[in-house]
């Protein structure tokens, strides 16, 4: 499997456990927000490292397979390069994560509950569109 399909099979673990911790009654709001963040950037990482083949990306829509320092960041910066409400949309969900892996204030259900509305269609639109095009597009 290619690197990049690894990720997205990645992110859709991740987003599977999104929905069990968060949408079932056990509600681990906590976890389901830490996973939600780290399907989005799996999710967007696949893209960027698929990038990496095309010379006409610009340096910002590029990841390698074995980045690891900045990655977070470079994700951060893509999104906010393809669409500055989108980048603005990422960063609330890592502030989110942060909180919910090591603030000792709980995140909350609705905290989680509109995070996940933010992210469940745009999550299915990113990968409808990977699936399509090769490519987020917005």
């Amino acid at each position: 499997m290619p690197f990049d399909e690894y990720l997205k099979a990645k992110s859709d673990e991740n987003w599977e456990c999104v929905e069990i911790l968060g949408l079932r009654p056990n509600n681990h709001f906590n976890a389901a927000t830490s996973r939600m963040y780290y399907s989005i950037f799996l999710l967007v990482k696949s893209e960027m490292v698929r990038n990496n083949a095309n010379p006409a990306l610009p340096a910002v829509a590029k990841m390698t397979m074995d980045a690891t320092t900045g990655v977070h960041k470079f994700v951060a910066d893509y999104l906010d390069y393809l669409d500055p409400k989108l980048g603005r949309c990422y960063k609330k969900l890592v502030s989110l994560r942060v909180k919910a892996d090591y603030d000792p204030a709980p995140i909350t259900q609705e905290e989680f509950e509109k995070a996940y509305a933010a992210w469940s269609e745009r999550r299915k639109e990113f990968v409808s569109n990977l699936e399509c095009f090769g490519r987020l597009q917005l």
